[in-house]
């Protein structure tokens, strides 16, 4: 894009984003590798598309099995790794079901390559995202799997019996009572 189209693109400086890495200056939050795209879709394609693209990034993360092979070769040290879904855009949950599964430490090279690998997945995908945008052939794809959609009209939207809920991510992986999973549940007094 900087040689391309020139400004903006040529105004931002390459590490403008570091902050993000670790979940956000490894809070474990939002996964680093999904913040850049979301400020990119909307330079490119505007306020409301770009929310609706980084909401089908997002989507995509959350059932997306983790990492690709794309970048074995690539400078990756450990190819063919064990692949996981998250169920959860945040990276504590991508991180945590991912080095329990591997039987990895967190602060190990392993997950480390692993999360490389991840960063290039969400930029191949995002990369996917604009050039449809650019053909004139995005469209709103991302629905929330079945094993929560059912939570969603008690919990989220003014017109929802409860109104108590924010996202549109997974809720099970953090809140798996069994009450919860496809049958509605009995409010707590």
């Amino acid at each position: 894009m900087r040689e391309k189209v020139g400004f903006p693109w040529t105004g931002f400086p390459d590490d403008m984003f570091f902050w993000a890495r670790g979940g956000v200056a490894s809070w474990g939050t939002l996964c680093g590798s999904l913040i850049p795209p979301g400020a990119i879709f909307e330079l490119v394609a505007g306020r409301a598309t770009g929310l609706q693209m980084i909401s089908e990034l997002l989507g995509w993360y959350q059932t997306y099995p983790f990492p690709s092979t794309k970048w074995d070769g690539a400078g990756s040290t450990f190819p063919k790794q064990l692949q996981t879904v998250a169920n959860s855009p945040l990276c504590h949950q991508s991180i945590s079901k991912w080095v329990n599964a591997a039987n990895v430490k967190v602060g190990s090279r392993e997950r480390a390559d692993r999360c490389g690998k991840v960063s290039g997945d969400v930029a191949f995908k995002a990369t996917e995202l604009l050039n449809t945008f650019a053909d004139g052939k995005f469209v709103v794809a991302f629905k929330p799997t079945d094993d929560y959609a059912g939570c969603l009209p008690c919990h989220r939207g003014a017109n929802s019996m409860l109104d108590d809920q924010m996202g549109l991510a997974n809720c099970l992986p953090c809140h798996d009572d069994p009450g919860y999973k496809s049958v509605p549940h009995q409010l707590k007094k």
